[in-house]
């Protein structure tokens, strides 16, 4: 059987279109693969920013119609760039390959970050109304220098072609999708080197940030490829969907009809990501809908449709601030080793100076905030996903990423070697604590205590964030334990209160 698969011929295109290639050669050996690389209107005008741009499937329509007749069997896209489909239409998705990582991120340049210092200014090429909304708020509140303005300038081209342009003009960022610079560094073939090692390069040069979904959702199904098919060949249909990759198909639909419920376009100021999570499916949302109103919000699905409503009286902590069981001592460490950090809480950092080319991830964006008030350049965070939850980013330090986890002297294993710079210190159980039915936890020191302290909390609602504090309850509680597993405190109080 011989296949005829068409991208588009920009690198990053034939690329994702060897990768779809290789999957199904993989899986039907006896296929003949040839490949089919075309320019579309997208490629062609480079001027004109994509929002101004009045077609639609700007990157996809031309190699639609040569579906349509005949002149290739499958066509590989970047979903994200698919306009919202007609279910009737003669053609479908078929196959998806597992996603590459969905964020974006932004890449600063090292010897303009003095200028920025002095100025309080920063200009960053973005020409995504979406990257543009998120991060006018975002960046002034995770730099580590006041930043009072932020100045978006548009830009257009292959991901090489927009490094180039940070690299030879007066700006000080470039934001791009992380998936498609990451293919771009790990590609092996040949034809892909120079490309690879102008990127490599160019990185030496650069500081980067990976930015939390929280704040910044990317577009509807970024990182994901879409491979096209007709629906009247029932041949290649049976053969594609037994390669497509279903946990990246649940992600990518869900926010494709969230997208189609906020009107569609592509090109509007909103984004929808879908991560999964061993607890359920995160859904994160924000932007400018088409009437002007903002929204943004986070979930996990599914709710714990089991976890009853109670008043005020009957949870802890109701409020946040101050209800911590324990003090926090600083312990006597002269200095961090040279490696790279992962931080879950800001204050294990204070009163360190982390070399210049260590890399610091943290917890959550709250701890992000805390850090970078410190003056600590953070490269990314886990948004409240647990330790578990992979920065995904030796690529873009051409190294591994082996942090130490700064943490409190008696922290329980995780996933990086523990290096503790505090302790804690107990403080009493609040007298009303055991009559309340339903508790947060925000760690599983807090929870032990607790039990410790009053056994009867054994047998009512307990509910933690993502991370290992909701595993190391659930071995506490047991298979019958009251848990429930929230995105963050907030999704937990919205759900408790009557």
């Amino acid at each position: 059987m011989r296949l005829k698969i068409a991208a588009r011929k920009s690198d990053l295109a034939r690329l994702q279109a060897y990768q779809v290639g290789e999957a199904l050669k993989a899986r039907y050996s006896e296929i003949e693969l040839e490949y089919v690389f075309s320019s579309s209107l997208g490629d062609k005008n480079i001027n004109d920013p994509l929002w101004k741009m009045p077609e639609k499937g700007v990157f996809t329509q031309d190699l639609h119609k040569g579906l349509l007749e005949g002149h290739h069997d499958v066509v590989v896209h970047s979903w994200k760039d698919l306009p919202l489909m007609d279910p009737e239409g003669p053609t479908q998705i078929a196959m998806t390959l597992q996603r590459a990582d969905q964020r974006d991120v932004v890449l600063f340049r090292k010897d303009r970050l003095k200028a920025c210092v002095e100025s309080k200014k920063l200009q960053v090429f973005t020409s995504s109304p979406r990257r543009s909304y998120n991060l006018s708020s975002l960046l002034p509140n995770i730099m580590p220098f006041e930043v009072e303005a932020v100045e978006f300038l548009p830009v257009r081209g292959n991901i090489q072609t927009r490094v180039a342009k940070l690299m030879s003009e007066e700006i000080d960022a470039l934001v791009v999708a992380k998936a498609a610079l990451d293919r771009l560094i790990a590609a092996e073939k040949e034809e892909f080197s120079e490309t690879r090692q102008f990127l490599k390069e160019a990185l030496k040069s650069l500081k980067f940030m990976v930015l939390p979904l929280s704040a910044n959702p990317t577009a509807a199904a970024q990182g994901a490829l879409a491979v096209e098919v007709l629906k009247s060949n029932r041949e290649m249909l049976d053969k594609l969907s037994l390669c497509d990759h279903a946990e990246t198909r649940r992600a990518v639909e869900s926010e494709r009809e969230r997208l189609r419920a906020h009107g569609g376009g592509c090109h509007a100021p909103m984004g929808f990501s879908f991560v999964t999570h061993k607890h359920g499916l995160i859904q994160f949302e924000k932007g400018k809908s088409h009437e002007g109103v903002d929204f943004g919000f986070v979930t996990l699905h599914p709710e714990s449709s089991e976890l009853p409503r109670f008043s005020s009286s009957q949870v802890y902590p109701f409020v946040a601030e101050g209800s911590g069981l324990f003090a926090r001592k600083v312990l006597n460490v002269e200095k961090l080793p040279s490696q790279d950090l992962w931080v879950a809480r800001a204050n294990a950092l204070d009163g360190f100076e982390p070399e210049e080319d260590r890399v610091i991830w943290c917890a959550g964006l709250q701890s992000w905030r805390r850090l970078a008030l410190s003056g600590h350049w953070v490269s990314g965070c886990a948004d409240q996903m647990g330790e578990a939850y992979s920065p995904e980013i030796d690529l873009l330090l051409g190294r591994a990423y082996k942090p130490l986890r700064l943490t409190h002297a008696d922290a329980e294993a995780g996933e990086y070697q523990p290096l503790a710079t505090y302790e804690l210190e107990k403080k009493p159980i609040p007298e009303d604590m055991a009559s309340k039915e339903c508790f947060y936890w925000m760690s599983s020191t807090s929870f032990d205590y607790a039990l410790e302290v009053m056994p009867e909390i054994a047998t009512k609602w307990h509910c933690t964030g993502l991370g290992k504090t909701a595993d190391h309850i659930r071995n506490k509680l047991g298979p019958e334990g009251k848990l429930a597993v929230f995105y963050s405190y907030a999704n937990w109080k919205e759900k408790v209160k009557k």
